[in-house]
């Protein structure tokens, strides 16, 4: 589900009512086809905000299924690439590390993502394991709990953790 900024939302609302459309066709730059055209795009850019979930969150950070995906596309193009999966550990954690950085639940994310991999893909010999599970180790819910994930996505997180946890012992 798309989100958006509420002030950012707001803003470009404000914008877009404010727009002249007499202004616009007094104008005379568009053609009638391109005046109509605008006018309709105006009315479903605006319908589509109101159906927008809000996302009061103001830093720019990635959302949960979504920084899940890009993990996994890392992951996979990784094995495509490269023969040697020892420095898989590493090169992931390098790629996404200014996402670690960012939040607790972007990094938590991100290394359950990893983990995932790692024991689904008979990986869990690599260089750096027992580093993600000292990590994931480490996770509690009320980590996350003032970040940008819905409480089921909190929810969802735990368990994941919880059940790579298991898989890995």
């Amino acid at each position: 589900m798309l989100k958006i900024l509420h002030t950012f939302k707001d803003y470009l609302e404000k914008n877009l009512t404010e727009l002249d459309f007499k202004i616009i066709q007094q104008e005379n730059k568009l053609t009638p086809q391109q005046y109509s055209d605008l006018a309709s795009r105006k009315e479903l850019v605006l319908q589509k905000f109101k159906k927008m979930s809000l996302d009061y969150f103001p830093r720019a950070c990635w959302y949960y299924d979504e920084l899940v995906e890009e993990v996994q596309k890392f992951i996979n193009n990784f094995k495509l690439e490269n023969e040697n999966t020892d420095s898989i550990v590493t090169t992931v954690l390098q790629r996404f590390d200014r996402d670690c950085e960012n939040t607790q639940s972007e990094k938590f994310i991100v290394y359950t993502t990893l983990a995932e991999n790692l024991y689904n893909q008979g990986l869990t010999g690599v260089d750096g394991i027992e580093d993600v599970k000292h990590v994931l180790q480490s996770f509690s819910i009320k980590d996350v709990s003032d970040e940008q994930l819905t409480e089921d996505e909190q929810e969802k997180l735990a368990d994941r953790i919880k059940s790579v946890l298991s898989n890995l012992k």
